[in-house]
């Protein structure tokens, strides 16, 4: 028979792929647990949409911002809808959605919508970029009827030195010009030592 010359197991071994782990620049550490600090307030709003951020994540390495961001309809025709909901969720057009960190120190860090940071390490060489760092992360979201909502989540990276932080967003595109709020970074460096592990019982 044909196919009693090629057996099932002739094929060659491939071999082990290699495993990258995400650097600590790029996500917040998987092993951890956060310490949670500062509760939710509005960051910015207009007419049309608000930018809620939520209670800080505090990880030994950085700290992660949750931001809960909603368009809401005001009597566009269907159509119009339709391509301003494109446009938010592609981030693409006039005035995309974009945020900012002022440091104690008086470093700071901006990024738009995607992940800047493999950009930065692509073009900085070896070994992890010069901070501060910001990426913001797509954590997905949905839209429809009358209401767009999207939970994009930011990470700074490395944790910030002592003293306040100031967050700052825009997005032109709906009306919100640039704001900003003050992060007590006392209030973080005290959640630090909180920090907990995923696989390990507290001390």
């Amino acid at each position: 028979m044909f196919f009693d010359a090629f057996p099932l197991d002739s094929a060659p071994d491939e071999p082990e792929p290699e495993e990258h782990a995400a650097p600590e620049w790029l996500r917040s550490p998987e092993d951890e647990l956060p310490a949670l600090a500062l509760g939710p307030r509005i960051l910015g709003r207009s007419d049309r949409a608000s930018l809620a951020v939520g209670a800080i994540e505090v990880f030994s390495t950085g700290i992660a911002v949750p931001v809960e961001a909603v368009v809401r309809r005001l009597g566009e025709s269907r159509r119009d809808w339709q391509q301003l909901m494109d446009a938010v969720f592609r981030h693409h057009g006039p005035g995309p959605l974009r945020f900012g960190v002022e440091l104690a120190d008086g470093s700071s860090a901006v990024t738009t919508s995607g992940i800047p940071g493999w950009r930065v390490a692509l073009g900085g060489g070896d070994g992890a970029p010069a901070g501060p760092l910001l990426t913001m992360d797509d954590r997905g979201g949905g839209g429809g009827g009358r209401l767009i909502e999207m939970h994009p989540r930011l990470w700074l990276w490395p944790f910030p030195p002592a003293g306040a932080i100031r967050l700052y967003a825009e997005w032109p595109a709906v009306g919100i010009a640039e704001t900003s709020a003050e992060l007590d970074g006392a209030a973080l460096a005290a959640a630090r030592p909180s920090v907990g592990s995923r696989w390990a019982d507290p001390a």
